[in-house]
């Protein structure tokens, strides 16, 4: 058989390069961890088909992600960061003061670096024009930040296809490493204990509802 043509050749090697985001890249999802950073990445992931109901910061989940976060649930505000408190407090972990700010999530002895990042840690985007310059977003790790490739793999709120910060749903994302501002842990070392990590979707019906109890 003679050798394939070069542009035979470029195809095959885009399409095993588009595979590879499919399989699990970006680090091991069996990777063993805690029983309570299962928990909340699975709970996290529940909420993956959670749109707004106008594209108003509005609809039923995302009135409910915004109160949990202590502000009035018809207030329209964003709730990238009312998301993760929801899926924080679903799982009884604690939240910071005025968890509704996305900064919020950033301070003092939460900040990890990059290099100790989990799935569900959590990660930040900074906007230069937003307010002279902050904290503007907030998502979820579902792969280590250092994972070999130059991107990570995250679960947010108040996004969209294009991963904006005034998006209207929940979306799993794709997103460059070099683009995340920095990191931290909210899952106390303490009720770390080691299990084999499960995905949402693999789980049965009946324990998936109980994901969506608050």
């Amino acid at each position: 058989m003679g050798k394939l043509p070069s542009y035979i050749k470029i195809v095959l090697g885009i399409i095993c390069y588009i595979c590879s985001f499919s399989i699990g890249s970006f680090g091991n999802s069996s990777d063993t961890l805690s029983e309570i950073r299962t928990s909340v990445i699975d709970t996290a992931l529940y909420y993956d088909f959670v749109k707004e109901l106008t594209g108003h910061n509005d609809g039923y989940y995302v009135e409910q992600f915004i109160k949990s976060a202590g502000l009035n649930p018809k207030g329209q505000y964003p709730w990238c960061a009312a998301y993760i408190t929801y899926v924080f407090k679903v799982n009884g972990l604690n939240v910071p003061q005025y968890p509704a700010r996305a900064r919020a999530w950033f301070n003092g002895d939460k900040l990890i670096g990059f290099d100790k990042v989990q799935p569900g840690d959590l990660g930040s985007l900074y906007y230069p024009n937003l307010d002279g310059g902050r904290i503007g977003h907030i998502f979820m790790y579902l792969t280590p930040h250092d994972n070999g490739t130059m991107y990570v793999k995250t679960i947010e709120g108040n996004t969209n296809d294009k991963g904006s910060r005034e998006g209207q749903g929940v979306y799993r994302k794709i997103r460059l490493r070099s683009t995340v501002y920095n990191a931290s842990n909210h899952i106390p070392v303490e009720l770390e204990i080691k299990v084999n990590y499960i995905n949402a979707e693999d789980l049965p019906d009946e324990e998936k509802s109980c994901r969506c109890s608050f």
